[in-house]
């Protein structure tokens, strides 16, 4: 993901893709709650009826999208600090 031509995160769907905390897409979503505390949390419907479920742990700089009970994507991004 760029910004004023810099990378400001990198995201990821491929399956197997893994965070440091051994997460990976594909996975299932509980699997957040187990391993990452806190996190800000959104939601989005889309126009088929699907809901996209966001997780976002800033303090880790890491993210998640959720399909279903799964996780679909994953993204970092530099930690706040």
């Amino acid at each position: 993901m760029l910004h004023k031509d810099e990378v400001v995160a990198v995201v990821t769907s491929e399956p197997g893709a893994s965070t440091g905390q051994r997460v990976k897409v594909g996975d299932r979503a509980g699997l957040l709650w187990d391993r990452y505390e806190g996190g800000h949390h959104d939601e989005k419907k889309l126009p088929d009826g699907t809901v996209i479920e966001m997780r976002r742990y800033d303090r880790e700089g890491i993210g998640f999208e959720i399909r279903g009970n799964r996780i679909s994507s994953i993204t970092i991004f530099p930690p706040a600090r």
